[in-house]
């Protein structure tokens, strides 16, 4: 159920998302503003939509292709790997938001985020590993094995709730 109620939201509220994260972006980083705000607007809702892709098939190459087609797009435009990082970060608490406050109920939402955000975060974490390399195509395949899957979910409640329990 978590994974189809995200697929819908992320397909149906992409817009409102990627305005919601383009706007945050431009205020926490003014060169990220240099960017047309349609054009930053209708990137992150491809991003929204290829990230639904992926949690509807399974195939991450689609996903990650165009992430690096954008990454070489926003070198092109002038933007550095921090402005890079800093858009890129503002996806996550626009999709909280909107799940949380468009889901039937707030336990749904979540469920569906947290689902999203174990995907996203570890994509995020190599496409940082591409933004900051001298090339975008250094981390096409991880350490260089071309069967090793790039997104690799990782439940951030299960990790965060671990390393709590490991403190007592």
């Amino acid at each position: 159920m978590p994974q189809q109620l995200a697929i819908t939201m992320l397909r149906e509220h992409g817009a409102t998302i990627a305005a919601s994260a383009y706007a945050l972006a431009c205020r926490l980083r003014s060169g990220i503003a240099a960017i047309d705000a349609e054009v930053g607007r209708r990137s992150i809702a491809l991003v929204m939509s290829s990230v639904a892709t992926y949690l509807e098939r399974g195939d991450e190459q689609p996903l990650v292709d165009y992430l690096h087609q954008l990454i070489r797009l926003r070198r092109a435009g002038g933007l550095n790997p921090v402005d890079f990082s800093v858009m890129s970060h503002c996806y996550l608490p626009a999709v909280r938001h909107c799940f949380v406050t468009r889901a039937p109920s707030t336990a749904m939402g979540l469920a569906a985020f947290e689902l999203v955000e174990s995907v996203v975060l570890p994509l995020l974490e190599r496409l940082f590993q591409a933004a900051w390399s001298e090339t975008v195509a250094d981390t096409t395949e991880p350490d260089g094995d071309p069967t090793e899957t790039l997104i690799v979910p990782v439940v951030v409640r299960d990790v965060a709730a671990g390393a709590v329990s490991t403190r007592r």
